[in-house]
């Protein structure tokens, strides 16, 4: 993957902001229709600290003050509302999907109209192996972190505090970064009407309390996503179809958000959480399609682990544990691989956002990631993007990454080492060819300018992409740019 990635730009939008602008709308007139310990694997059955099928149950108190549990533009999805007021709740059918096994049953079969087959041209091929990235794969062979620790525990002990790691896990009050705590846990909204509390049950699980008027529900919080650098959202198990939470953690204000791309006044616990959304917060879960929500909880192994970058465990673990000696085998070294492969491998997540094509989490390393996903032509590489920034299409447009053909992410990044922070490390890379004295600005900064190289060049900015509705405006968070290059007006504004 080389100038490919370069048009990855503005065109990544999240797609519930639209859709929350389109039912604001079809409201409005008040019209009224009829940090913890890991747990890697998932249970047997979907986990919950709620009875998820209540959440679409109408009260005979709040029935007697007004509110109507009506149909949601989502075929999936029910609101309450109310005739005077322009809030609303959303929350998902509890029979809006069925259980995993009888919805790989009915895809089979073509006879679950949601369940739409995978979009991969025929002729496409994942990398070397030739195999078809349409086709479900099964038996993944994902086995966790946790099964390298007899051969590996020092590196998977380090490797355990990266934000890869981190980047999911069971929610409870110990992974949930958020203030539980009473007079911290409230998110008030720009209309009296709604409110939210987060809150621990008495068993070390949290949920999201919202109150509509005379109407409260509470929404399990079942899984943590993100590790808590920008910040985290929250999923929660139906049966087996997961959804995202409405309120999330904005570690820059330590405080309770709507979602990004979430409309302030608004209760939305019908987001769908899709496939694609998981393979970039989880290292496997056994999925129906690409457009489906529904997967298989027992096969869920959350963080990013081991295997994404060095492939399927199961075979090397069985192998070695039978030839503990032999040399390695079954197994993915990143750095036997050349320079664009291994780039591949971070651009299942670090590319900012295209259209995956295929059956998820069948990316291999040493596969073709044009086979993966799929850029729109013409589109300019710009800072931003859902999570990522852009971050290898963004180092591709700087002198650095053009004039070293064989420069790699891991030049500067350890994935296996927390870095997070540390820009005299990462300045330390940049001056294995760049020296502190060749700065413009050494004459101003002296030596000190070899601290620090990154925020002169690699400026932290707001994306525009990722935005944050509050009663007082719009935020967005803070993401580093990997356009590496001499921002003038910056360095101005950073020396002394």
């Amino acid at each position: 993957m080389t100038q490919r990635w370069q048009s990855v730009g503005r065109w990544a939008l999240f797609s519930g902001m639209a859709l929350g602008l389109f039912v604001l709308a079809w409201l409005v007139g008040h019209v009224v229709r009829s940090r913890g310990t890991q747990i890697e694997r998932g249970p047997q059955a979907p986990w919950s600290s709620a009875e998820p099928a209540s959440l679409a149950v109408l009260p005979d108190e709040a029935a007697r003050a007004g509110i109507r549990l009506v149909p949601a533009p989502e075929p999936h999805a029910l609101m309450f509302v109310h005739p005077d007021s322009p809030c609303w709740v959303e929350v998902p059918r509890p029979d809006a999907f069925p259980d995993y096994a009888t919805a790989v049953r009915a895809r089979r079969a073509g006879q679950f109209g949601g369940l739409k087959s995978a979009s991969a041209p025929a002729e496409a091929q994942a990398g070397q192996r030739g195999r078809a990235v349409s086709e479900p794969d099964a038996g993944a062979g994902f086995l966790g972190a946790q099964a390298c620790t007899p051969c590996h525990r020092e590196r998977y002990e380090r490797y355990r505090q990266t934000a890869h790691f981190l980047t999911s896990a069971r929610a409870d009050t110990s992974t949930v970064l958020g203030p539980l705590e009473d007079g911290n846990n409230m998110m008030h909204t720009g209309h009296p009407d709604l409110k939210f509390r987060m809150l621990g049950d008495g068993a070390g699980r949290v949920v999201q309390e919202v109150t509509f008027r005379e109407l409260r529900k509470r929404v399990p919080m079942d899984i943590v996503t993100g590790a808590g650098v920008v910040g985290q959202t929250y999923l929660f198990w139906q049966g087996h179809a997961l959804y995202q939470d409405h309120v999330s953690y904005f570690t820059r204000t330590g405080s309770w958000i709507n979602s990004p791309g979430y409309q302030d006044g608004t209760a939305w616990y019908a987001r769908k959480v899709i496939p694609k959304c998981l393979e970039c917060h989880a290292t496997y879960v056994a999925t129906v399609d690409r457009d489906v929500p529904v997967y298989d909880p027992a096969t869920l192994i959350l963080g990013i682990s081991c295997e994404r970058c060095h492939g399927p465990g199961a075979e090397h673990v069985a192998y070695h544990e039978q030839h503990p000696d032999a040399p390695a085998r079954h197994v993915v070294n990143p750095s036997d691989l050349t320079a664009e492969q291994q780039n591949d491998v971070c651009a299942q997540c670090h590319f900012g956002s295209a259209t995956p094509i295929g059956q998820p989490f069948s990316f291999r390393p040493g596969d073709d990631a044009d086979a993966f996903w799929q850029l729109p032509p013409g589109v300019e590489s710009l800072a931003g993007g859902v999570h990522s920034s852009n971050q290898l299409a963004r180092l591709q447009l700087s002198a650095c990454f053009v004039g070293s053909p064989a420069m790699t992410c891991s030049d500067c990044h350890d994935p296996h080492e927390n870095q997070r922070g540390d820009l005299g490390g990462f300045s330390q890379r940049c001056q294995a060819c760049h020296q502190p004295e060749h700065c413009g600005m050494f004459e101003r900064i002296g030596l000190d300018i070899a601290t620090n190289c990154i925020d002169c060049h690699m400026p932290r900015r707001e994306d525009d992409k990722i935005a944050v509705h509050q009663p007082a405006g719009i935020e967005f968070p803070m993401l580093r740019d990997h356009f590496i290059r001499v921002v003038p007006e910056l360095s101005e504004r950073l020396a002394p």
